[in-house]
């Protein structure tokens, strides 16, 4: 056995490490990757705009750990509208099978949109860190919002159109914008005019709306980062 594993090509030792999926459809797709199954970090992904529109699963370089992490990703690109009840039953049965204590959402855009809106829904989920994040993308919550809209105009069903709505006074919500970016600015206004008392927002200065980026680029470590605010 540890001469055959041994003999295992770097290919097909990334292939092992590979997320599992566990769940999939023409709306969403769930991955898992297992931890310790004491703690968990729930990462949803952005649109993939950076990446030629192809959605990767978000921060796996920065979140190396003991921790259980699940990537989801919303192939529809809704803003979790057409996903959402199966992100909740799916996510929340795998944590309560695994008996985890205490649960972290995280995203970046879409995602940080995801991060805050679900940590309101999974069991023991004691903090959300969001980049970037919209509090909602619907033209009459938020109608500075124009960047968009296509994306918008495709959403069949707004189950959550705004996620002001869901914010918790049990949950920590950490939000990361950049200070040149003024419509993160805007939505970051409204997340704290909620006057959510655990609701905290902290403005990067020379970075737009690509903060996570920038913060690499400045020399900072999202790991570091990151675990800071767990």
């Amino acid at each position: 056995m540890y001469l055959k594993a041994a003999c295992l090509s770097e290919s097909q030792m990334d292939l092992m490490l590979q997320p599992q999926v566990l769940y999939s459809d023409d709306n969403v797709k769930i991955s898992f990757q297992p931890g310790n199954g004491t703690l968990a970090v729930i990462s949803f992904t952005g649109i993939g705009l950076q990446l030629g529109g192809i959605q990767q699963e978000e921060f796996r370089a920065s979140l190396n750990g003991d921790r259980d992490i699940y990537y989801v990703t919303d192939h529809r690109r809704s803003w979790f509208n057409d996903c959402f009840q199966s992100v909740v039953d799916v996510v929340s049965r795998e944590i309560t099978a695994r008996g985890t204590k205490e649960v972290t959402t995280l995203g970046n855009s879409m995602g940080g949109f995801g991060a805050l809106l679900f940590a309101a829904y999974l069991p023991n989920c004691r903090t959300a860190i969001a980049f970037a994040p919209q509090s909602s993308i619907k033209s009459d919550v938020v109608p500075f919002e124009s960047r968009y809209r296509k994306f918008a105009a495709q959403v069949r069903t707004w189950n959550v159109p705004d996620v002001v709505p869901h914010l918790l006074d049990s949950v920590r919500y950490h939000v990361v914008i950049g200070a040149d970016e003024p419509i993160d600015e805007k939505h970051a206004d409204r997340l704290l005019a909620s006057n959510i008392s655990g609701l905290n927002v902290y403005s990067v200065k020379n970075a737009d709306h690509n903060v996570a980026r920038s913060l690499k680029s400045q020399g900072i470590s999202l790991h570091k980062l990151i675990a800071a605010m767990y």
